[in-house]
């Protein structure tokens, strides 16, 4: 593990059907935290592409996140996204999947 002076984060409302790059490159995402800021359980999607890359509801996810209504989750991972120089971009939606935009507040710290 690198020293918490390493760590990069990324903090950022997640919302509608935009797409956000996380990093340009690899990454491991070592914890991510979500609140859901709707009345109705929303997912977070994981892709192991650049934003640009990525079609909702076409494009598979590395990985996907359930949030229950109104509340958060925090996850301690250690996922190696291993993307190429093509990079790490997350996507919160209404189904799993999905390409219906919710609203969450995310934070994740990668190196």
């Amino acid at each position: 593990m690198l020293p918490l002076s390493y760590k990069k984060p990324f903090s950022a409302q997640v919302a509608g059907t935009v797409t956000n790059l996380v990093t340009g490159s690899n990454a491991t995402l070592l914890t991510t935290m979500v609140y859901n800021t709707t009345a109705a359980t929303a997912y977070v999607q994981v892709f192991n592409k650049a934003a640009a890359s990525v079609t909702l509801g076409t494009t598979t996810p590395y990985a996907v996140l359930t949030v229950p209504a109104s509340s958060g989750i925090g996850v301690d991972s250690g996922w190696h996204v291993n993307s190429g120089a093509t990079g790490v971009s997350i996507a919160c939606t209404t189904t799993r999947g999905g390409l219906t935009g919710a609203t969450c507040d995310v934070f994740i710290i990668f190196d």
